[in-house]
């Protein structure tokens, strides 16, 4: 990626697992200062790039919470694919389309 020296370490992440690991303290997202965006800042920023972000955002949540791995469902038509283990190992079980009224 842009700004990562060569050998380093990097983790690329959805926005929407990106904001659920922060929720949770598990990462902090810095800006370019090396200063945590607060969570509200990402919400407002990934939600200018597609409208669907805060509901596809509580229906990840809302399926991590039941224990699902949650992966991206764009090859099947939907935004989610949940599996109930490693998806290296196993095939995903449902499909998540995220409609909105």
């Amino acid at each position: 990626p842009v700004g990562c020296p060569h050998g380093s370490e990097y983790l690329l992440l959805t926005p929407c697992e990106a904001l659920y690991l922060s929720t949770t303290e598990s990462i902090v997202i810095l800006n370019e200062s090396k200063e945590i965006i607060p969570r509200e800042e990402l919400c407002r920023i990934w939600s200018g790039y597609n409208a669907k972000f805060p509901h596809k955002y509580q229906v990840y949540k809302h399926f991590r919470g039941k224990g699902y791995v949650v992966r991206s469902g764009l090859t099947y038509g939907g935004d989610f694919v949940l599996y109930t283990g490693d998806p290296g190992t196993c095939h995903a079980l449902y499909v998540v389309k995220v409609v909105v009224d």
